[in-house]
């Protein structure tokens, strides 16, 4: 897939529609992998439909650069989820599962993206 096809609207949409997904999934998956799968795609999905929304009212060059890292970022995460064991079986002092791995990543993803856009911003304004 062409990065060109994503558009701002294309990917708010496609993040909506993955995370609406994921909550189905997770709500009528019986099988415990499928259901910890879910919620970890959930979890990630959660950034980043916030910054595709954020990403809608910027220019076109500070949405192209937060793309190129997002879709590196989020297909790096769902490999990283599939890896992690379901649950630590409780005996870790810190317990890792595929939920708390995905809400790590979130957060790492929710603090790059951010300065990401900043800086862009900021560059592409001190351009002119």
């Amino acid at each position: 897939m062409n990065i060109i096809w994503f558009t701002k609207k294309r990917m708010f949409l496609l993040s909506l529609v993955i995370l609406l997904s994921s909550f189905l999934l997770n709500s009528a998956a019986q099988d415990f992998f499928w259901k910890k799968f879910s919620e970890a795609v959930f979890w990630i999905t959660v950034p980043v439909l916030f910054f595709s929304l954020v990403t809608l009212f910027l220019k076109l060059d500070v949405f192209r650069n937060w793309l190129k890292f997002t879709l590196f970022f989020y297909l790096i995460s769902l490999l990283l989820i599939l890896m992690v064991k379901n649950s630590s079986g409780g005996m870790d002092f810190i317990p890792v599962g595929k939920e708390s791995v995905s809400q790590l990543l979130s957060i790492l993803y929710s603090l790059i993206s951010l300065i990401l856009i900043i800086f862009k911003s900021i560059q592409l304004r001190n351009k002119k």
